[in-house]
């Protein structure tokens, strides 16, 4: 055998690749393990005590104790086999030895790569859904609180590779809406320019509108940030307050149109249309009133859904005739009536986040209309009502997704093609899971997070956030949890501060309520995931 020095460059090169290889899997399997693990506790609330004894056992404990066993085995079978061979050669045969091939460390290093495969796949198998949630929220959980370069790095580093794992999520997730959407309807999102909607000023032109308000138009504007920079929520705070997006809020009233619409005009899709173009002049008008009926006069198959199916035709002439349906449904009649109209939307299928309804969400669809060259993003479905406390759905008229900015929207609709979620730069699945899931109202009602705000926070025993509260709302709070719900301190009125004692170690989900009065019915704003840890 020729010696390494005389081996051809190319094959030195390559060996040399090789044994990198080999070097990068044997270290990355145990600290891919590890992470996974902590990341699932950190996400659980789960001991990291626990943790820590499993990565023991994977590094070193099990595989010494595994090279222990097969010496043991291996010196019994020489024994007898020398026994064995003594007796057939009368002690003159030749006796075997007891040499091996691998040395003790390579024994060592492949007994820790089969131990640490063995526990990772374990977990990819068990928790495929969890692993990636837990990655990509939880993740650097070992960072929390450290704003230091390095630190910064290393989160980056552990965020991308988290979305390594994404593949996990497609896996156990099937949105079971998609394949009711009209195909008509369908369409592949505009190309991504500079500043694709992003929010700027009022061109000052107002078109006048049959329902009496004046409506601006967004003109393409500058962008929030620079293109390759997330959007944090003070920004988006800021720019609801400058009154950068003229199109939303929109009025919390149904059009007067549809308030008022004639029976002849509800006889078909056609008419309707037909009945609103005509009294309506203002595209963004239209877009409204239609929205509005859709929101005010379908009523959600609460029934179906809460039983998972299956559901009867989402069709927009089914949905216009029965007056029921579930999110497609909402999505294809709206879809339908704004093209009767004479304007283009499409219905757009993906996830998205509700209170109670887990870090991932579940399955959705919604809709973007393009006005005056611009495209914006729809939701009628969540504008038309809710799940009410008795457990059943009830109609509460709202606005909060008509022509809502793509990153107010985003904080709680991922959809399956990033281009829909019209943003400069997209996001990926694992920032969308990071943050935090507020409403739009919680934005349009003046507050403002002082306290950065995150998807998931760890706290001993109280959580505090503070809020700058520009428009004076009255807030309550409360952090529920499987055991229960126990109210939460709010003090201040122009900052708040939100203090709630968590009885015991667990989970909690602190929930954040509304009104600009007093008294009365409060509405949601958003929702913080708690652990407490001790």
């Amino acid at each position: 055998m020729s010696a390494p020095s005389s081996r051809p460059w190319p094959l030195r090169l390559v060996i040399a690749l090789l044994r990198l290889a080999w070097t990068l899997l044997v270290i990355s399997a145990p600290l891919a393990g590890v992470w996974i693990a902590s990341s699932l506790a950190a996400l659980g609330n789960g001991p990291l005590w626990l943790v820590a004894l499993a990565g023991a056992l994977a590094v070193p404990l099990l595989p010494l104790a595994w090279e222990g066993l097969s010496a043991a085995l291996r010196r019994r079978r020489m024994a007898k086999k020398k026994t064995i061979s003594k007796l057939r050669s009368r002690g003159a045969g030749r006796v075997e030895t007891d040499a091996r091939i691998s040395s003790l460390w390579d024994r060592l290093v492949l007994r820790t790569l089969a131990v640490n495969l063995v526990f990772v796949g374990g977990l990819l198998w068990s928790r495929p859904a969890t692993v990636y949630e837990a990655v990509s929220a939880r993740g650097d959980w070992m960072l929390e609180g450290v704003e230091a370069p390095w630190a910064e790095a290393l989160r980056r580093q552990l965020h991308a590779a988290a979305e390594g794992f994404e593949w996990l999520h497609e896996r156990t997730h099937e949105n079971a809406y998609e394949d009711l959407l009209d195909e008509e309807f369908t369409a592949p999102p505009p190309p991504r320019p500079g500043a694709q909607h992003e929010p700027g000023k009022a061109s000052g032109q107002a078109a006048e509108s049959g329902s009496g308000q004046e409506s601006g138009r967004a003109g393409q504007g500058e962008a929030l940030v620079e293109e390759d920079e997330p959007v944090d929520l003070e920004t988006i705070a800021d720019a609801v307050e400058a009154e950068r997006w003229p199109m939303w809020p929109q009025a919390s009233e149904p059009h007067p149109l549809i308030v008022d619409l004639p029976s002849a005009a509800e006889v078909s899709i056609e008419a309707l249309a037909a009945y609103v173009v005509e009294h309506e002049r203002d595209p963004f008008g239209r877009v409204k009133a239609l929205h509005d009926y859709v929101a005010t006069r379908v009523a959600y198959d609460y029934e179906t859904y809460k039983a998972g199916g299956p559901f009867p035709s989402q069709s927009a002439e089914h949905v216009f005739a029965t007056r029921t349906s579930v999110c497609a449904g909402y999505a294809n009649l709206l879809a339908a009536l704004v093209t009767e109209a004479g304007g283009e939307a499409v219905v757009v299928s993906g996830y998205s986040r509700k209170l109670g309804g887990g870090l991932s969400g579940e399955g959705h669809a919604w809709n973007a209309v393009k006005i005056e060259g611009e495209w914006y993003l729809v939701d009628a479905t969540w504008d038309a009502g809710g799940a009410s406390p008795e457990g059943d759905w009830r109609f509460e008229y709202g606005s909060d997704y008509l022509f809502a900015p793509p990153e107010i929207i985003g904080l709680t609709h991922f959809p399956d093609d990033p281009g829909w979620q019209l943003r400069t730069r997209p996001l990926e699945r694992g920032e969308f899971l990071r943050q935090p899931m507020l409403r739009p109202r919680f934005f349009a009602d003046g507050f403002e997070p002082i306290t950065e705000l995150r998807s998931h926070f760890d706290v001993d025993e109280a959580l505090s956030v503070s809020l700058a509260n520009h428009d004076g709302q009255f807030v309550l709070a409360h952090a529920v949890s499987s055991e229960g719900a126990v109210d939460c301190s709010v003090l201040g009125r122009q900052t708040l501060e939100i203090r709630c004692e968590l009885p015991r170690r667990g989970q909690y989900e602190v929930q954040i309520f509304a009104n600009d009065e007093r008294y009365g019915d409060f509405h949601y704003v958003g929702s913080l995931a708690v652990n407490r840890v001790s």
